[in-house]
Formats: structure tokens, sequence, C-alpha cells
């Protein structure tokens, strides 16, 4: 409100509006006839109620204008998904903390996105690019994008789980081939352990049990915030601890140290670098896609056009987008959280290959149909037609033009 206090103060119209409006060239789509050209000009101004599901009516029979909506709410479709799980991403595909792991996403999306929004409006001033200029300029960096989509192969191999990846190490009864289902075995069966909670401990650097109690563990040092577990049942260097409450435990005795034995990866410098690139390819859309809706559309209806916009890229993309991606998600779940009452609750552990197969396969779909969006679009989109001799009028109305920017 308070920002709303200046802006007031503008006029209606700025310095020199009539003579631009005079000297600019229409790039509205043609797709009526001249007697409905002449009604739309002076019936539908949208001025009352009445008048406004005509206005609409006239906005949705325009196929260039409906294609550059569809095209932007599939990229708010794709950036609303991943920005929601991102960090949740980077935690699974490299097993990073999750703080940091939203440090790093927002790391890359802000400056892609602005960088992305900048260099898609500067190419459309820089070559004074038409409609039909912006709606390829659009299709050809959604596939560009693509190129960047194997980025989401890119992950750090996480070590093994017992009882989801391999076997336990004590465990003789249960088969390699259908180790999912048993995350209890006989070394724990009497631990009565549960997934409502997931606190990964690390076994020499090689195996990740899913919490100290599934690894059958009894005892527990806390040391300098370092917590190590011994008496692991699970484990093929069980033992009987000594001196235990004194710290007195050797170090090649201990069986398990907390965390998931992950370790860093060149892979997450080449997925950062990758994930930069779609932001800046999708990002450099946004803009010059406005610019084609406003022009596409009649003069008095460009504020609705921008509104009908913004109200598909909510309806299709923004809303749902979470939604959907958070089913892909879940669908390479592994390992689920079990809830006291019986139900399920989040998703503990993910299928790495599974998962990045789901979210590129996503991305490749909408992103194809995005740029077949823009494709169709440039083909439908009907400029209005002008005689040859109105282009010694149009050179004369740059030239006015440019004064009239000067002076302002």
């Amino acid at each position: 409100m308070v920002i709303g206090i200046p802006i007031m103060g503008y006029p209606r119209h700025m310095p020199g509006f009539n003579a631009l409006q005079t000297s600019r060239v229409s790039e509205v789509h043609d797709n009526t006839a001249n007697s409905r050209k002449e009604e739309l000009k002076h019936k539908y101004q949208a001025n009352s109620i009445r008048d406004f599901p005509k206005s609409v009516g006239v906005l949705v029979r325009n196929p260039a204008f409906v294609l550059l909506c569809l095209s932007a709410a599939l990229d708010y479709l794709l950036i609303e998904g991943t920005a929601t799980f991102g960090a949740k991403l980077l935690q699974q595909f490299f097993g990073v903390d999750l703080p940091t792991a939203g440090t790093i996403m927002g790391g890359i999306t802000v400056p892609g996105a602005g960088g992305g929004m900048l260099l898609g409006g500067w190419i459309v001033k820089r070559w004074s690019l038409s409609v039909r200029g912006i709606m390829r300029m659009c299709m050809t960096f959604t596939l560009l994008s693509l190129l960047s989509s194997p980025a989401f192969f890119a992950h750090c191999s996480r070590k093994p789980m017992a009882g989801v990846d391999r076997v336990y190490p004590l465990n003789s009864n249960v088969s390699s081939g259908d180790v999912s289902l048993h995350l209890t075995s006989d070394c724990n069966a009497g631990c009565n352990c549960d997934t409502q909670g997931m606190e990964p401990v690390c076994y020499r650097g090689s195996t990740v049990f899913f919490s100290p109690c599934h690894a059958g563990c009894a005892s527990v040092l806390n040391k300098k915030g370092t917590k190590t577990y011994f008496n692991c049942q699970c484990t093929l260097g069980n033992f009987t601890a000594q001196n235990s409450l004194f710290g007195a435990i050797p170090e090649a005795e201990i069986d398990l140290v907390s965390g998931s034995c992950v370790e860093t990866c060149v892979f997450l410098y080449v997925f950062c670098f990758l994930f930069f690139c779609i932001m800046v390819f999708t990002f450099a859309t946004m803009s010059p896609n406005i610019t084609a809706v406003m022009r596409c559309v009649p003069f008095n209806q460009r504020s609705q056009a921008v509104g009908l916009q913004l109200l598909a890229a909510r309806g299709i993309g923004t809303t749902p987008g979470p939604v959907l991606f958070g089913v892909i998600v879940d669908s390479a779940c592994v390992v689920w959280q079990e809830s006291a009452c019986g139900s399920r609750g989040q998703c503990w552990l993910y299928d790495q290959q599974h998962l990045a197969l789901y979210i590129m396969a996503w991305w490749i779909g909408l992103k194809l149909c995005g740029a077949a969006c823009y494709g169709f679009a440039s083909l439908v989109y009907n400029p209005p037609e002008r005689p040859e001799e109105d282009d010694e009028k149009e050179e004369e109305g740059e030239k006015k033009t440019g004064l009239i920017e000067n002076e302002l």
C-alpha cells in the first residue's frame, strides 16, 4: 500500500504516448474478418462486466495466445515441483544435510533464474525480435534446456544398506534377491525395531544400517558429539566391550558410527553446473513469453491477457506442480516410515537410479511439450498484413519513436 501511493502520482499516459501509438506497428494475431475486427475495436473494450465474457472469448479464440499460455504453464509445472523438492533431491543424490542442500539450491536457482530472465529480455531488445521471432527463440531455449537434463543422473553412489541393498552380514535365512522386505532379521528380531525414525549408522565405511536398533546394538558412547555403537549383533565384528563407561574402546573394535558413510564426489559439482544451465535456459523464456503475449492480442486486452496467462500458470503449473512431482519422487521409495497406528508416513530411502530416471523423463516430456507449443504458436501466428507502401511510414515512425525515447 505504501508503494502504491507514489504510483498513484503517475498520469494516465506518459509524455509522448500519442506519438508512440501512432508510430507503433501492430503485431496482433489476425484471425478475424474486417467486420469482426471493427467490432473488436469499438465494442469489446472490456470496460464493463457485461463485456468481460466476450473479451475472454476473443482471447481464447486466439491460438497463438493460448499456446503461449500453455507453454508458460508447463514451465511453471516443472519449476514449482523442482523448487519444492530440490533440496530433498540433493540430500538423496549426494548425501548432503538438508540445510546445506537448501543453501546450494538457493545459490543455483536465484542467480540462474534472474540471469535467465535478463538474458531473454536483452536478446529480444538487442535484435528487435518480432512475435514470431520471440516464439522461435523460446523454442530454442526450451530445446537447449533438454541438453542439461542428464544432470539428474549425476549422483554419488550411496553405500549399500543392510536389509535393503544387501543381506545382513550375519543373516543366512534371507536371499539376496528379496532383501527389500527384510529390515528385520534374525540378529535384530528381539529388538522390536520400527521405521518411525531413521538414524543411519555406518559400519566401517562399507555398509549402512537403518538405525542402531536394526544393527542390534546394545551400547552407545557419545564422545565429543559423535556417537559410536558397539555390542552390535548384526555386524561381523560384534564383541563384548570392556571399560565402555570410560571410553576405553580400541578404535579397531568400534562397530558403527552415526552417519551414512557419505563421501562427497565430483558429480555434485557436475549437477550444480548443469542445473544452473537448466535454470538459465528455462527462465530465459519468461520475459519474452509475456512480451509475445502482449503483442499478439489487441492493445485494450493486454492487461486481461496477462491476467489469464497468470491464471493458467497457477491452475496448470504452480498448484499441481509440487503434488505431481511428489508422486513421481515417492514412486521410487524403497523404505517408508511406519507410524504407531500402522499408517504410512514419509519416505526414508529412495532408489537413486529409478528416481533419476523418473525425474529426467518428467523433465524431458514436459520440455518437449513446451517446445512443441512454441513451435505450433509460430506456425499458427498470423500477423496483420501491411501494404508495402507503408514501409516508409514505419521507418519514419521508428525515427519518431527514437526521438521520443531520447526526450524521455
